[in-house]
Formats: C-alpha cells, sequence, structure tokens
C-alpha cells in the first residue's frame, strides 16, 4: 500500500511553478520514495488471510492514538456548516522547539516532511487578515467579510499581496485557516502560527501560490489531527478521537485503524501523514525497544 494524498505532479502539473522552490522535483520525487514502515519496496508484505475468510491478518506497529480533530473542509454548497473541533488533551509538542514545531506543522500540512526545509515555505507567512470576533462561538458558522478585513485586504494589496488576493484559491485559503483558526496544536492556536501583520511581501509569487493551492487540495477530505503524543497527522476526514495509528509492515504510510466492539479486530480508516513517522522511525523505535511490533487483524 502506498499513499494517495492527493496532490503530485499529475495534480497540479508542478512545471507551472518551477520557481517556487529550486528544488520543487526533487522535494516531491524524493517523499514518494520513502516508507513509513522502513523496509524496502521490494519486501514481501506481511499479511495473510484468516482461515479462508475476508479477515486480513498483518503485522503493525501502534505509534498512537487520535487525541484531538481539527474541523474537515465541508462539501462545495455547505460552506455554513459549523467546524467541529475536539481540542487535544494533551499540548507538549514532541518536536524540538518553536521553530521545529512550525516546521513539523507545514511538513504535516503539505504531508510531505521535506516541504520547506530547503526554503522556508510561504505558508505562514501570508498575515492573518481576520479580526478575533470571528473566533467566537457565535461566529462559528459565519464567513463574514466585515470592515476590517476589508481594510486589511486593501492593506496586503498595497503591500505586494495582490497577485494571491487575485488569485482564485484565496477565499478557500482564508476560509480553510479560519475554520481551522481556534484549533489548538503544538500548544498554541492554529491561528497563531501565521504572522499577525501585513507587512511587504517578499517571496516569491510561485511560491505563496503553490502553497496555497497545494494546501487546500491536500486538505480535501481530510483532517488535521494530534496524536496522544502530541504529534501531528494529517488524516481521513471520517477519523475519531481514540481511532489508532498503526505503521503496518508493507505499508509506506502511517494507518488509521479503528477497533471493532467485542472483536478485536480493526476498521481501516485509512492511510495519513503523520510528522515524524514518515522515514521509518517506528521500526527504528521498535529495535530501540520503545515499541513492539503486533500481530493484528483487519475487517
Amino acid at each position: 500500500m502506498h499513499h494517495c494524498l492527493n496532490h503530485d505532479w499529475t495534480t497540479y502539473d508542478y512545471n507551472n511553478f518551477e520557481k517556487a522552490y529550486p528544488d520543487l522535483r526533487k522535494m516531491v520525487d524524493t517523499f514518494h520514495e520513502l516508507r513509513a514502515d522502513g523496509t524496502d519496496s521490494s519486501q514481501q508484505a506481511q499479511f495473510s488471510f484468516c482461515d479462508q475468510s475476508l479477515l486480513l491478518t498483518c503485522s503493525a506497529i501502534l505509534i498512537g492514538q487520535v487525541d484531538g480533530t481539527a474541523p474537515d473542509m465541508p462539501r462545495v454548497g455547505n460552506l455554513v456548516s459549523p467546524g467541529v473541533i475536539i481540542q487535544p488533551k494533551q499540548e507538549i509538542s514532541p518536536y524540538e522547539d518553536v521553530k521545529a514545531t512550525s516546521q513539523a506543522l507545514i511538513h504535516t500540512l503539505f504531508a510531505n516532511p521535506m516541504w520547506g526545509d530547503s526554503e522556508d515555505s510561504a505558508l505562514f507567512h501570508i498575515p492573518w487578515i481576520s479580526a478575533d470576533y470571528y473566533n467566537t462561538p457565535q461566529h462559528d458558522q459565519d464567513f463574514n467579510i466585515d470592515d476590517s478585513w476589508a481594510e486589511n485586504v486593501e492593506q496586503m494589496s498595497r503591500n505586494g499581496w495582490d497577485f494571491l488576493l487575485l488569485y482564485g484559491n484565496f477565499l478557500s485559503f482564508e476560509y480553510f485557516r479560519r475554520r481551522l483558526g481556534r484549533f489548538r496544536i503544538g500548544g498554541k492556536r492554529f491561528q497563531d502560527y501565521f504572522v499577525q501583520s501585513i507587512g511587504q511581501c517578499r517571496l516569491p509569487e510561485d511560491r505563496v501560490r503553490l502553497d496555497v493551492a497545494k494546501l487546500v487540495g491536500a486538505y480535501l477530505a481530510r483532517r488535521l489531527i494530534t496524536l496522544s503524543t502530541g504529534h501531528f497527522g494529517l488524516a481521513p476526514n471520517t477519523i475519531q478521537p481514540n481511532n489508532q495509528i498503526y505503521v503496518v509492515l508493507g505499508c509506506s504510510v502511517p494507518v488509521v485503524l479503528r477497533p471493532k466492539p467485542d472483536t478485536g479486530h480493526f476498521e481501516v480508516v485509512g492511510e495519513c501523514y503523520v510528522e515524524g513517522y514518515a522515514k521509518g522511525e517506528a521500526r527504528k523505535a521498535v529495535d530501540e525497544g520503545k515499541f513492539s511490533i503486533q500481530k493484528i487483524t483487519l475487517c
């Protein structure tokens, strides 16, 4: 099993953004070669059917349980649906420091452990232009464009962000980040990762446009999550608290599994990205005695 996140060369034709990052093609292509299970892709997967039934047994490593879930992106035509937030109980970041935590969130949102490493990602440099009023319960279902928002848009235009405002994905991006704004991740609100003042745009236009398009595309049918360990993830929007995240031997990405009551079996929710478990770290943790390989049954 390999990842099928919907942002790749076919979807976006990254040749149109050749000036975005100097190593863009390498950054994307290298990720397709990574394996969360730490095995070579030619190695035989450890799967077997149970007694000729539809139950599948496999070897897997439990890396955490879902602790918090951010809102998903609703279907077109349902933009007033409330964004349901389940705030995480664990707010301590497992990443090294504030800068590393911010970069871990970038990796997670783009489902790529190298995104924005060689050249700073544009994402959090895009000014936060919404007043805090929207962050109150009575405005959870609003996407109002008030006077302060309009004034901030005008200031962005004067400061060189006009190309972004004219680009078709900006309103989707703005709706996305407002929807997630109150979700706490890494010890602070999602909103607080963004630059709060409207400064001059000093980033390549291609990088800004690519980051916005890639984020909006990658988040469709997905949801930002945190694990009981504090790690960040990007998972299917059907995920629920207490679902478990496994690295299944034979799969290139972690998998969300939902325990089935009274059977001991697991239902497959879907593949996900977990920052810190894209390059075989779980298998290394097994070798160090921190994790163990379990036999589990999928139904």
